[in-house]
């Protein structure tokens, strides 16, 4: 190829949002750098993956002072970030690195220094979620928890520091969805683009014949139901407290039923619970579940993950409006028969249609009732998974969706 680029991509915990984007370009035959503040990533030399993708590592130098303002504690914690990555960048540039495009996952700090060290770059904000204060009202003076609310307020705004930094220095921003880009400042929409970080179909794809499961010790043969719910942390934001109730109910009104969930006993967002204390423990104290059939399979490698849609028999994808997870769209390209929470996070995946059973978070009994129609009706189930799968191709898939953001970044330049 003629006319390379060099391309750099910034993210605290690569690849992240940057799982495919990178591999497209290296493979196109452009230079292409990742700098990774994971603790598994090389300080002071890259590492080259079978792709061409080159890493390195980036640390803060220290943690926030835990004695600063409350308003500003994440600010800090940005600076740091962006502070490490910085003196990162300053030996890339010793090197004779001079990438033409920057890529930086925003809101963490880590790209907000690179275009100090590299002034003549493009620089792409990649914008996950701007945060919106909680409304207030006139009556809100009046109330007896006014100063919280102001505080609450008052902090919000301050979490967008980090994400203004990038904004003002952007040459573009790009965001997976619409949906998540509603809250952006009209001053800045002139620079967003919306574009989906794409679904690998190929890894991703619909059950060709029946085959039994094998997770670890659990074996289930293809006439066994399976239920499913896959989530990074077993949380309230992504309705795993809902979960857990509704399928208590539903392992008596199915009694051949087995139930797997994937993913880690944490929390990502929104408050944890007091030490030694869990959501998933906490489930397992309050509901009378049939340790024979309700299987914790921990965080699952890829091709097991993947393995694990293509059999379910309904998937579960609750959550409270915020990101969309790459969950509900590797389900969708898997044709999982799919059970959501309605919320306008999840419509604009999944519209409200035939291709899906949508329902309240916060009813279990329409939760659970949902579970047992897909188990039951498994020719209709069957039929949503094949449209899931048809506008996945159609909208989400990376043969969509790269060639949209190369596109994008090279219009820059």
């Amino acid at each position: 190829m003629t006319n390379k680029k060099t391309i750099l991509f910034i993210h605290r915990n690569f690849p992240g949002q940057f799982r495919h984007i990178p591999d497209h370009l290296a493979r196109s035959g452009h230079k292409v750098f990742a700098a990774s503040g994971r603790g598994d990533a090389k300080i002071g030399t890259f590492v080259k993956l079978p792709s061409g993708v080159q890493i390195i590592g980036y640390r803060p130098q220290r943690r926030p002072n835990p004695d600063i303002h409350s308003y500003l504690h994440t600010t800090e914690e940005a600076i740091l970030e962006g502070q490490g990555l910085a003196n990162a960048a300053i030996h890339m540039r010793k090197m004779g690195i001079f990438p033409d495009i920057i890529v930086a996952h925003s809101g963490w700090g880590s790209g907000s220094f690179s275009k100090t060290v590299w002034p003549d770059a493009k620089f792409v904000q990649y914008l996950e979620w701007w945060y919106e204060p909680p409304e207030t009202s006139p009556a809100d003076a009046a109330d007896l928890n006014a100063v919280r609310i102001v505080n609450a307020r008052a902090q919000t705004l301050c979490r967008n520091i980090p994400f203004m930094v990038d904004a003002v220095q952007a040459d573009a921003i790009l965001s997976p969805s619409a949906f998540q880009s509603e809250d952006v400042p009209e001053i800045l929409r002139s620079k967003l683009h919306v574009i989906p970080d794409g679904v690998d179909c190929r890894l991703f794809h619909p059950r060709e014949s029946d085959e039994t499961i094998d997770i670890g010790d659990i074996s289930l043969p293809p006439a066994t139901p399976v239920v499913t719910f896959a989530t990074r942390g077993m949380e309230p934001m992504r309705g795993f407290p809902e979960f857990m109730a509704a399928w208590e109910k539903v392992q008596h009104r199915c009694p051949d039923a087995h139930c797997i969930v994937a993913g880690t006993d944490t929390v990502h967002y929104g408050a944890r619970l007091p030490e030694g204390e869990t959501y998933k423990s906490r489930a397992l104290a309050e509901h009378d579940f049939d340790p024979d059939r309700l299987h914790f399979v921990g965080r699952l490698p890829l091709e097991s993950y993947a393995r694990l849609l293509r059999r379910t028999n309904c998937h579960l994808y609750l959550t409270r409006p915020f990101i969309i997870s790459w969950s509900l769209l590797e389900a969708m390209a898997s044709a999982a028969p799919l059970v959501v929470s309605d919320n306008a996070a999840t419509r604009e995946a999944l519209p409200k249609s035939s291709q899906a059973l949508h329902v309240n978070i916060s009813d279990i009994d329409q939760i659970s009732e949902a579970i047992v129609k897909t188990i039951e009706s498994p020719k209709a189930a069957k039929k949503r998974g094949t449209r899931n799968r048809k506008r996945i191709e159609k909208t989400y898939s990376t043969d969509v969706t790269l060639p949209k953001i190369e596109k994008l970044l090279f219009s820059l330049l």
